[in-house]
């Protein structure tokens, strides 16, 4: 009867190495785009890094797939953050909606490397499947939610909360130009908008 050979002696040893490369390079490449920006190159990476830049297109493919590795990454951590956030705040459907598109602003517009560079990668990989870190999800459910109880539009949808976030971008591009008031007066008019159909509180 065959049998499995076992695993080479070196196996666990390259696993590692190559978990150890790969989180060099990610810190090292959050570093480099967020003070390069968009002019920032693989080979910036790798030097930052103390990697070859065979080691960084072996793993990631291209310049293009490093930046979307990025923007997985950090949209991961704020959706994770944010869904235990939301589970331990007593908020009403509104203020849910409210808070969870105020910090997800604050994360993707105040973020150099996603507003720099990543704004087609974060539209690409909001329309994919569950989103980074069950995103897509969470946006799903809260504003599920704000529409069965009446304080969203019962149109609104996922999409325009990504529409939101373009717009609210490029008004972050430009020097001296604040995109707070822009979200506030957006939120405003989304509840305003939803009055008709449900309860006007906040609750």
């Amino acid at each position: 009867m065959p049998t499995t050979p076992p695993p080479s002696p070196s196996a666990a040893p390259v696993r590692k190495d190559a978990r150890r490369n790969h989180e060099r390079v990610m810190a090292a490449a959050g570093q480099v785009f967020t003070t390069l920006g968009p002019t920032a190159q693989i080979e910036d990476v790798a030097r930052a890094a103390g990697v070859g830049v065979g080691t960084v297109y072996r793993r990631f493919g291209s310049r293009d797939g490093l930046i979307a590795a990025l923007v997985t990454d950090r949209l991961a951590g704020w959706a994770v953050a944010a869904r235990a956030e939301l589970a331990h705040a007593d908020l009403g459907p509104w203020d849910a909606f409210a808070r969870l598109v105020r910090s997800y602003a604050e994360s993707c517009v105040a973020d150099r490397l996603l507003l720099d560079v990543g704004c087609a990668t974060v539209l690409e990989l909001l329309t994919d499947g569950q989103g980074p870190g069950g995103l897509l999800t969470l946006l799903d459910e809260v504003i599920a939610t704000g529409i069965q109880a009446g304080t969203l539009p019962p149109t609104y949808t996922t999409g325009d909360v990504v529409t939101l976030m373009t717009a609210l971008a490029g008004v972050a591009a430009v020097p001296g130009l604040d995109w707070r008031p822009l979200l506030d007066y957006t939120l405003t008019g989304i509840h305003h908008t939803a009055r008709p159909h449900g309860p006007s509180t906040s609750s």
